[in-house]
């Protein structure tokens, strides 16, 4: 079982984004213990110049406590694949929302979730329904 740490999941992060993007990552991952909602999340912010909004860039990525301490290794990687998947579309100005097609097609080139599997699927992929 790997370390679940900030730092650790930093370094996994950082690793995974340079072997299927050839990129460096320039956000962090951060565990959030109050989201409840999702299991993870990208954070996006918008760009200003001179007070007029010009662009988007990432600003983070969100792991809720709930995925660190409750899914195995395999779907915590799975989930950083696809918030990084978001992360990397978005930088290269591609489209990276879920659903997009070019979005879907990054996901299924590097083998990470989509909101298209059905609940079986992401429990096979080490996710972990949340009782509610």
């Amino acid at each position: 079982m790997m370390d679940r740490c900030v730092y650790n999941l930093n370094e996994i992060a950082k690793s995974l984004y340079k072997r299927y993007w050839g990129l460096d990552l320039d956000i962090p991952i951060l565990i959030n213990p109050r989201m409840h909602k999702w299991s993870a999340r990208y954070m996006k912010e918008y760009v200003y110049s001179d007070g007029k909004r010009i662009g988007i860039k990432g600003k983070s990525i969100e792991l809720s406590k709930f995925l660190v301490d409750n899914y195995s290794d395999d779907g915590i990687i799975d989930s950083l694949k696809h918030e990084l998947c978001h992360h990397a579309c978005l930088s290269q100005n591609k489209p990276y929302k879920d659903g997009s097609k070019y979005f879907e097609s990054e996901l299924k080139r590097i083998d990470a979730c989509s909101h298209k599997h059905t609940s079986e699927e992401l429990k096979v992929r080490g996710h972990v329904a949340r009782n509610r």
